[in-house]
């Protein structure tokens, strides 16, 4: 498993069903809201969307502030996957 800023959370390991590498990603905060992908990038966009659309429905104050705080530390990884010249798409 490999961590970055101890936030995001990238887990590399073989798929069962296809024999190749499985990338899964997930925030901290969040873990029960995960995506695969190719890449890390790959996932991190996926999981950036979801976190988007749930924050249109968060109600409270509170839960709505901790999915901004999680959105901003997806923006920082691919911002870094960026750096590392990581496809994101």
């Amino acid at each position: 498993m490999i961590s970055t800023q101890n936030r995001v959370i990238v887990s590399e390991g073989p798929c069962e069903a296809h024999g190749g590498a499985h990338i899964c990603i997930y925030h901290r905060d969040f873990p029960e809201n995960w995506s695969p992908g190719e890449t890390p990038a790959m996932a991190a966009r996926q999981l950036l969307n979801l976190f988007e659309k749930n924050l249109d429905s968060a109600g409270d104050p509170s839960h709505r502030q901790s999915i901004e705080l999680a959105i901003a530390d997806l923006w920082a990884f691919l911002r870094e996957c960026d750096q590392n010249h990581e496809p994101t798409a």
